[in-house]
């Protein structure tokens, strides 16, 4: 990962090449619904302003299962044209 000159909020990565925090932002909005919010932080006598974001959790509930992972796999039925596999899961509290 290199910064790039002229760039603050930009990187680049060789696997995804110019890497923009607005096109990140952009992703986890669409994806994972976030809210830009503010955070005010005092250092001291000084009183600084955060950019963030928001994650609800009723959002992330929602699309765990497209990228919760099986514990195992089973083949149910198989032919020369098709087969059925089913994901075993064991669901963990993460709280």
């Amino acid at each position: 990962m290199e910064e790039i000159e002229g760039k603050p909020t930009a990187f680049y990565s060789t696997d995804f090449g110019m890497v923009l925090q607005r096109k990140i932002t952009s992703t986890l909005k669409s994806k994972f619904k976030v809210k830009p919010k503010k955070n005010h932080i005092r250092d001291g006598d000084r009183e600084e302003s955060l950019r963030c974001i928001e994650f609800e959790q009723k959002y992330l509930d929602r699309i765990k299962s497209y990228y919760d992972m099986p514990d195992k796999i089973i083949v149910i039925s198989a032919s020369a044209f098709s087969f059925v596999l089913c994901g075993l899961f064991s669901f963990k509290n993460i709280s």
